[in-house]
């Protein structure tokens, strides 16, 4: 759905609610102070940096410069900045700016992070439930003439009823009206009864008929899967291979896209600051592996290759790119 602003603004102030309540928070963030949250914000740079936080990065403090992250830029920020936004998780004030809110957004991780206009996001049950009490959070008042009208018809039945009886309205009449009105409601009864059984019938043959022609796609699917072939992990890239072939380990369904872009990076010293954010990685048996698109690791299905983070490269990577440039001068 199209998500805007207020209904953004209520999402990321619920979810930064409900992690506190549920101690998902950092403490800094949890006991909030101006110096807490700007250390915070170094924390998180450093964790889980993404390309898609950089305009708020920017709108918050300021540009970088050229080919350099936002680190110290973040640390010489001066912590009195953030009293803001440490005012307003505290309840000192009802409204904030725009990149006051979209700092939280990123600090808490929330996933549909940043606001843009007419986005189309996709939202959980909680997420809907959110939006909806906050669009129908008062009871509705009808302004229709027409409906005023009719619950004063009702109203003024119950008078009828008693001016027909001080009037001398006979009381046989009334006994007929009432032996006729059970007979209409009991034929209501059973029409309700039979057309409660028809639609339950058509629900069974429509949920038979739509498992019966799932089975046969699935069937068409594994055929269609087995006629294209199929792929196995050959140390750094897939290499096709047919679906029956053994002694390959694992083997997937074909994937064209996934055997161009999907490559482990085997030489280290070619990895620069410019690969912070773009390529993966993941560590095995305390050995770092790197990768060339996101994904799961290719043998050990069960995990998540991680972004390329500041930290990682500053810590790991930063000596290799130094010793492969003085390798090519050397080859000069």
């Amino acid at each position: 759905m199209r998500l805007n602003h207020p209904d953004y603004t209520k999402l990321v102030i619920e979810e930064y609610k409900k992690k506190r309540a549920n101690n998902e928070l950092s403490p800094l963030l949890a006991q909030s102070t101006p110096a807490n949250i700007r250390r915070e914000c170094l924390n998180v740079y450093q964790e889980r940096y993404h390309k898609k936080d950089e305009g708020m990065l920017r709108a918050f403090f300021g540009p970088s410069e050229q080919g350099r992250p936002f680190l110290q830029l973040i640390r010489d920020f001066e912590a009195d900045r953030f009293r803001p936004l440490d005012n307003y998780l505290k309840g000192n004030t009802e409204k904030t700016d725009d990149k006051n809110l979209e700092l939280l957004a990123w600090l808490i991780d929330f996933q549909h992070r940043p606001y843009v206009f007419d986005k189309n996001v996709f939202l959980n049950e909680e997420e809907l439930s959110l939006i909806d009490q906050a669009t129908n959070g008062g009871e509705r008042k009808s302004t229709d003439p027409d409906e005023d009208e009719d619950f004063q018809k009702k109203s003024e039945e119950p008078r009828d009823f008693l001016r027909k009886e001080m009037n001398g309205e006979s009381v046989e009449n009334k006994k007929k009206t009432i032996i006729l009105s059970n007979i209409s409601k009991n034929k209501t009864d059973k029409n309700r009864s039979k057309k409660a059984i028809i639609i339950f019938l058509i629900l069974i043959i429509c949920i038979a008929g739509t498992y019966v022609i799932w089975q046969q796609q699935n069937k068409n699917a594994i055929i269609g899967k087995e006629s294209v072939g199929c792929m196995y992990w050959a140390n750094d890239h897939y290499e096709k291979v047919p679906c029956n072939e053994k002694g390959k380990g694992l083997i997937w369904p074909l994937d064209e896209d996934k055997m161009k872009s999907f490559k482990r990076i085997t030489q280290e010293d070619t990895i620069t600051e410019k690969s912070i954010g773009v390529i993966y990685y993941i560590t095995i048996n305390s050995k770092k592996e790197y990768y060339t698109t996101n994904g799961g690791h290719p043998v050990y299905v069960t995990r998540n290759l991680k972004v390329l983070s500041p930290y990682i490269f500053e810590n790991y990577l930063r000596k290799k790119e130094a010793l492969g440039k003085d390798s090519l001068a050397i080859k000069k």
